[in-house]
């Protein structure tokens, strides 16, 4: 890869704006000490959203691919160094479990999150071993985090996410199999 690529598919609305990442892409310093990060949006990025890299002077590393078929969008996923996942900012964010986060694992890359570190989200990253949760506000995490995928990226050993065996559990027929115990037992009594 000649770039370092952040990722996000989807649509990426005001709800789900990355501030962290654009502050943390802003400062002078990452500019010279990630000089091949490129972060592409794949799908529809709202105005405000826009305007927000805007704001930070980020236009000249952002790349912006409109709505693709899914299949493409896994391709986008599957070819990033480091796949973000914001979750929404809303109330009782911590039950959010977005469908993406599967297919985010599914790819096999690496995943940073933006949300509630104690969530339901943060739990599968962390059981998964796909990635990180961070909390929405913490632009010297994320600089950290990148620092370090980065870094293990330009040395040409990048870093990667959950393995086979530990996304089994959270395959459609695990989860599949999952539910119909769950209510076996609701139905059928011991």
């Amino acid at each position: 890869m000649d770039r370092f690529r952040i990722t996000h598919t989807g649509n990426l609305g005001p709800a789900r704006n990355p501030e962290p990442l654009w502050t943390v892409l802003a400062r002078p310093a990452n500019r010279e000490r990630w000089p091949a990060l490129r972060v592409q949006l794949v799908g529809n990025v709202d105005p405000g959203i826009e305007a927000a890299i805007r704001r930070a002077g980020l236009d000249d590393r952002i790349d912006r691919i409109p709505y693709v078929p899914h299949q493409e969008a896994t391709s986008w996923m599957q070819r990033a160094a480091l796949l973000l996942l914001p979750i929404n900012r809303v109330g009782d964010a911590a039950g959010i479990v977005t469908g993406k986060i599967y297919e985010y694992l599914a790819s096999g890359r690496p995943v940073v999150g933006l949300g509630d570190p104690e969530g339901e989200a943060a739990r599968i990253l962390q059981d998964s071993g796909a990635g990180t949760m961070l909390p929405w506000t913490d632009a010297d995490g994320l600089e950290a985090l990148l620092e370090r995928h980065y870094a293990a990226w330009a040395e040409g050993e990048p870093l990667e996410g959950a393995s086979p065996e530990r996304l089994a559990p959270y395959s459609r027929r695990q989860q599949a199999a999952d539910l119909a115990r769950i209510l076996d037992s609701i139905i059928l009594p011991s």
